[in-house]
């Protein structure tokens, strides 16, 4: 609703605001109205003068009557009840302290502020007065802003004698502490005020007859009592006033004219609380005897007494009506006398009768209205109208009358709320025509009538709110509880349906292809109901004309209505007419809520308001399902994405994390399968991993980037694509198709900016997959991606770390070898050639053989010492006899004796020497640090791996971050072997090397 607010002010078209609110704003917006100004309502009087109006106010005498309708909403939700006059000034607030205060400080809602709609814009009371009818305005569908964290709920009050607009009863309070009956609460207390206030002026009326009588009956001249606002309280006997509804009084009295014509004058008496009004200039005789005229009076007010009474009482209407008609038929003495209901239709039914022979119009007939009759005239003019003789009356209503023998008929208007009700008719079988007076009389009764209905509607309003807010409370606590929406759906249709007194209620859902689908349906005359599937739309629908305005709409006759839906209700279910209102979700329409009727009958006026009640429960409901489903859906993914971050933190290998990556991505978006596949130079791909339903499809396959598969789309576009293999053409698509796949969903794998390969998620269902698929496939591509990028990293160094041991074994090799063909050479030469000069000295043969004996004896040093050089780089007994020779050899050499346990034969080159290297490490630290007695060492491949143990029982303690042992680990790590070292203190050392074997 806020973002409908901003887009109205900037001049766009909004959607989804009910169309009062929307009435309101433009009319707030044409009388200039700031929605940023910071004091809303302007001060229309101080508090002095407030209270002082609001003690000469008509609706004070009523405020114990409002406190006693509103005080338990209003203490339980924390909320203002607040009177208004009808200018829209406050004139008395009633409540907390604490909310009365926030109140007027943050937007001047006080005593003596003028909260109208050129005041303050769109509001509760000010929208009220301009409508005319009760409002509810929540939150940010106020027009100024300052006003948007409260809600407020306002019912028009009228005088009942005059229809006058008289102010307005509200309840305000904030936003969190708003409670769902305080409408249905104001317009209850309003009804209850009114009905009260029209109590009170028939009590004063009684009151001005009884004190003025005398005056009125007896005289020569022609008078009659008037009440203070021009009502007729009592005529003379004659009926001078008859037809008179209200007369235009001077002020103070004085001379004026009746609606005839006539000149009368008004003659003030009490201090004006009534007025005699005679007529100017006319003197006659009285045609009855003033005993006559007081027994007359004595009857008339014993049968209004007891009238009512039984409206004070609380009778049902049909007593009511029925006593109405016998004390007014045989207080005129007429042949028989009826009460008729208008409709808007023209229409009018008999709700009560009574006749002096017996001869009752049966309860429930209809007829068409017309000029030519009493009740037709009365219909069409509002006012008392009479007719006499019914020979040239035509049409169904003249018809049932002469069927009844009437010969002459009196009608006067049953006015409810300042709207026309219905009417009674008094009709006589005689010739002569009904008395003049016979008008006058007739509206004393209709007064009590509406008095007695206005009090009825208002209980049935109130019965009907207690049920409809009983319904809401029912959907309400289905919406709390967060019950499948199929479920929740079901529970609206009927209870809709059975609130309005509906044949069948329907809810749809729009999508995005201009279609109606339908997702509940109920039916009074069947248990259960099916929804009817999904509908295109046709411009002329109903449900067509709510998608596009966003409004409730109505089609009060279905004869010949276009449209495939309003003839299949026809022809179907008999559907007469039909009213939906919108459900707005997130300022988009998402559906609408509809009820049917098969009567001839229209749906009733507020068809509409009250089905938006339900349809924001229903959209309130969505979006919490939306947003219940949004927090679910990224649980789900964020845990499905943890669980691959995880596997790849592990550096666990490619067909692991392909495999789970497929399985997340399938179960995230409801596919029923998935697959991972790599391009390959030949511009092919190749599953490399694959989860559901893909027989046919094993990891390895390849698959031809031809055609519109989701995987072509997505070589060619490199960006996330959808397809339906229906209508997708090329090889793969039809094999795809071919295994029950309608559609798929794909998204790109880049790895450094190039395109490695693709996620491809795919459904057998007719239903589309979600609308955010690509996105939440994406989300995934970017971890295989940064796996993939991972693993390519991890191979690179790997392979150079391979290489540079390899290179330095060559080196190593290289050394021995120059070693041997070098310096080694020379080395033998120089011992020939010294043994050769030996032999050839002849002088001092003694010493020279002395020297020459020892330089020899130094020379085959070196030349030891050299071998054992070349053979610590890279011993010629590993190469030659390999590791078990090899551990024989460091075992002869060691201090310690050590118990050779190798079983191993020849391994590839790499491992003997790193496993050499580890043995050689391990016995050195034995003979140097250990102190130990014995040692032992245990080489043997188990499960594809080469297990290396060298165990001692010296004093322990070694560390296995010395420097020797962190070579090993790095020289191990090439391999993707581990090393661990355990040497707990006098517990002996164990160095233990794992190397994978390659296969």
């Amino acid at each position: 609703m806020r973002e409908n607010w901003e887009r109205f002010l900037s001049g766009d078209a909004v959607h989804g605001v009910r169309a009062p609110v929307a009435d309101s704003w433009r009319r707030s917006l044409d009388a200039q109205v700031d929605p940023a100004a910071s004091r809303p309502a302007p001060l229309a009087a101080d508090a002095d003068e407030a209270s002082a109006r609001w003690e000469v106010h008509p609706l004070a005498e009523a405020a114990a009557l409002i406190r006693d309708r509103l005080a338990s909403i209003a203490n339980e939700s924390q909320h203002l009840i607040v009177v208004s006059d009808a200018d829209g000034m406050l004139l008395q607030l009633v409540g907390d302290t604490r909310v009365r205060s926030l109140a007027a400080d943050s937007m001047n809602f006080a005593e003596g502020a003028l909260w109208s709609e050129a005041g303050a814009g769109t509001n509760a009371i000010g929208t009220a007065l301009v409508a005319d009818h009760a409002v509810q305005i929540f939150a940010a569908e106020h027009f100024m802003e300052v006003v948007q964290p409260w809600t407020c709920s306002a019912a028009p009050v009228h005088d009942p004698e005059t229809g006058e607009l008289l102010g307005v009863i509200d309840l305000t309070g904030l936003v969190k502490d708003v409670h769902p009956h305080s409408l249905a609460l104001a317009i209850s207390a309003a009804r209850a005020v009114e009905a009260q206030l029209r109590y009170r002026r028939l009590e004063r009326d009684d009151r001005l007859r009884a004190r003025y009588h005398g005056q009125i009956i007896g005289g020569s001249d022609r008078r009659a009592l008037v009440g203070p606002t021009g009502g007729l309280l009592t005529d003379e006997s004659r009926g001078w006033l008859r037809g008179a509804d209200r007369l235009e009084l001077p002020r103070g009295g004085g001379e004026l004219v009746l609606p005839w014509g006539a000149r009368a004058f008004a003659e003030p008496v009490g201090h004006e609380e009534a007025f005699i009004v005679r007529k100017v200039g006319a003197q006659r005789p009285s045609r009855s005897r003033p005993q006559d005229d007081l027994h007359r009076l004595a009857e008339e007010q014993a049968a209004l007494r007891r009238v009512a009474a039984l409206v004070a009482a609380g009778a049902p209407p049909h007593e009511v009506f029925t006593a109405v008609t016998k004390e007014l038929g045989q207080l005129l003495g007429v042949s028989a006398m009826h009460m008729v209901r208008y409709s808007p239709d023209r229409t009018a039914t008999g709700v009560a009768s009574w006749s002096a022979d017996g001869r009752d119009l049966p309860l429930g007939t209809r007829a068409h209205l017309d000029g030519t009759t009493a009740a037709g005239l009365v219909f069409m003019s509002g006012r008392p109208a009479r007719k006499s003789g019914y020979d040239d009356a035509s049409g169904e209503m003249a018809a049932v009358v002469r069927e009844l023998g009437v010969r002459s008929s009196v009608g006067g208007p049953i006015t409810v709320d300042g709207q026309l009700w219905g009417a009674l008719i008094a009709s006589s079988n005689k010739d002569e025509p009904l008395p003049r007076d016979t008008e006058s009389r007739i509206a004393a009764f209709t007064e009590l009538v509406a008095t007695a209905i206005s009090n009825t509607e208002a209980r049935v309003d109130v019965a009907r709110l207690a049920e409809e807010q009983a319904a809401l409370r029912h959907v309400a606590t289905l919406v709390a509880e967060a019950v499948p929406q199929k479920e929740l759906f079901a529970a609206v249709a009927e209870e809709v349906g059975t609130l309005l007194r509906a044949e069948f209620a329907t809810m749809v859902c729009y999508e995005s292809d201009r279609t109606a689908n339908a997702v509940a349906a109920w039916a009074s005359v069947v248990e259960h109901v099916e929804p009817s599937g999904r509908w295109t739309l046709d411009e002329s629908d109903l449900a067509a004309t709510i998608l596009r305005t966003g409004r409730a709409a109505r089609a009060d006759e279905y004869d010949g209505a276009p449209g495939r839906i309003a003839a299949y209700l026809r022809e179907s279910f008999g559907v007469t007419c039909a009213v939906g209102s919108p459900i707005v979700v997130d300022g988009r329409v998402w559906g609408a809520l509809f009820v049917h009727s098969t009567n001839a009958r229209p749906l009733p006026p507020d068809t509409e308001s009250r089905l938006e009640s339900f349809t924001e429960l229903v959209a309130t409901a969505i979006s919490n399902a939306h947003a219940r489903a949004e927090v679910r859906r990224l649980a789900d993914e964020q845990a499905a994405l943890r669980r691959v971050a995880t596997l790849v933190a592990r550096e666990s290998p490619p067909a692991v994390v392909f495999g789970k990556v497929a399985e997340e991505v399938g179960l995230l978006v409801g596919a029923d399968a998935a697959w991972m596949h790599c391009h390959m130079p030949d511009g092919s791909a190749r599953i490399v991993a694959s989860w559901g339903s893909l027989d046919g499809f094993p990891v390895g396959t390849r698959l031809d980037l031809d055609g519109e598969s989701v995987a072509a789309v997505v070589a060619r576009t490199q960006r996330p694509a959808r397809v339906d293999y229906a209508a997708a053409s090329g090889a793969l698509a039809a094999s795809l198709h071919g295994l029950g796949i309608r559609a798929g969903v794909g998204s790109p794998i880049v790895v450094d900016g190039h395109l490695w390969g693709g996620i491809v998620a795919a459904t057998m269902r007719p239903e589309p997959m979600p609308a955010d698929a690509e996105s939440r496939i994406g989300e995934f591509t970017e971890l295989v991606a940064t796996a993939i990028s991972n693993v390519q990293a991890r191979a690179d160094l790997a392979a150079s770390r391979a290489r540079i041991v390899a290179a330095t074994d060559e080196e190593r090799r290289r050394v021995v070898r120059d070693l041997h063909d070098g310096a080694q050479q020379r080395m033998v030469h120089t011992i020939v050639t010294l043994k050769l000069a030996r032999r050839s000295l002849h002088r001092d043969r003694e010493l020279t053989r002395t020297q020459l004996s020892e330089a020899l004896e130094q020379e085959e040093r070196a030349m030891v010492e050299l071998r054992e050089l070349a053979h610590g780089i890279l011993p010629d007994v590993l190469t030659r006899g390999g590791l078990n020779a090899a551990v024989d050899s460091l075992a002869s050499r060691t201090t310690v004796p050590v118990e050779n346990g190798v079983s191993v034969d020849r391994l590839p080159s790499a491992l003997e020497a790193t496993a050499y290297f580890v043995v050689a490490e391990a016995l050195t630290n034995v003979a140097k640090h250990a102190h130990a007695r014995r040692a032992q060492v245990t080489v043997l491949v188990a499960d594809d791996t080469l297990q290396v143990r060298v165990r001692d029982d010296g004093v322990g303690g070694a560390r296995a971050d010395g420097s020797g042992f962190q070579g090993l680990a790095d020289r191990l790590a090439v391999l993707e072997g581990s090393l661990q070292v355990e040497s707990p203190a006098n517990g002996g050392t164990l160095v233990e090397a794992t190397i994978p074997v390659p296969r």
